[in-house]
């Protein structure tokens, strides 16, 4: 009786819990919406970085918060929510033209190409999964092949290549997607220049400046942290040190 009486309470509790946060979230939303329509960017952006710290965000408050920075001035953390957005949802056409939009604008930016229809597709449902689903479905794919082969041996399925290539490919399409969430999230991650005097440094050399670096530059993380600096691999190739307070991950 007394155990029934405990999780009602915490069964209560948790509930009053949850509608307490979806009244922040609501307060924080309309107070942004507020905020932005009066050009009070800046606390705009606050109120949505309030919902994406306490709350599960969704690309369009990420959109919304790109905007307010946007807005503000701050074009290093506009492309950075922007580019959060279109991990959440790739589909997400304003953010990638928005993008595309603050780097035209800046000099020295590099071009950002548009991606054709189906590698789209491919992002929208590569980041909907964990790499660590998608290397268990690898597994389980391979399962499947070997159990079709077996089939085929023992005489038990019709169409037997026809099963066998229907299910190579599939078992095929799971492994690029494992393996490119595995590097995207594990070798080649994604971060943006929030600095506005941002410098690349020789790879060979941490203390020689090669290049400045636009603030909202896209560019990959290459390496582990050294001294302060990180090694990064630019839009056209080039490579080399970037003091680690300048960027931030995606």
């Amino acid at each position: 009786m007394m155990r029934k009486a405990i999780l009602s309470v915490l069964l209560l509790l948790g509930c009053i819990i949850g509608w307490a946060q979806d009244e922040a979230a609501v307060q924080d939303w309309n107070e942004a919406t507020r905020s932005y329509a009066a050009h009070q960017y800046r606390n705009a952006a606050e109120h949505y970085e309030a919902i994406v710290k306490k709350h599960e965000a969704s690309d369009v408050v990420y959109y919304n918060l790109g905007n307010a920075y946007y807005k503000n001035g701050e074009r290093g953390k506009a492309v950075l929510n922007y580019k959060r957005a279109l991990k959440l949802n790739a589909s997400n056409k304003q953010a990638r033209e928005n993008i595309s939009f603050i780097h035209s604008k800046t000099p020295g930016a590099p071009v950002v190409l548009k991606d054709i229809f189906f590698m789209r597709w491919y992002h929208a449902i590569l980041y909907k999964i964990p790499a660590n689903t998608w290397a268990i479905a690898a597994l389980i794919g391979f399962l499947l092949v070997l159990f079709v082969i077996y089939r085929m041996i023992t005489g038990k399925i019709r169409f037997g290549y026809r099963w066998l290539s229907l299910s190579a490919i599939v078992w095929l399409l799971i492994i690029s997607f494992a393996f490119t969430g595995y590097r995207q999230g594990k070798v080649n991650t994604e971060a943006v220049v929030l600095s506005s005097q941002a410098f690349l440094y020789e790879s060979g050399d941490m203390t020689k400046p090669r290049m400045s670096v636009p603030e909202g530059t896209i560019l990959n993380l290459i390496g582990q942290p050294k001294e302060g600096k990180v090694l990064v691999r630019l839009a056209n190739g080039t490579e080399g040190w970037i003091d680690q307070a300048d960027v931030e991950i995606v």
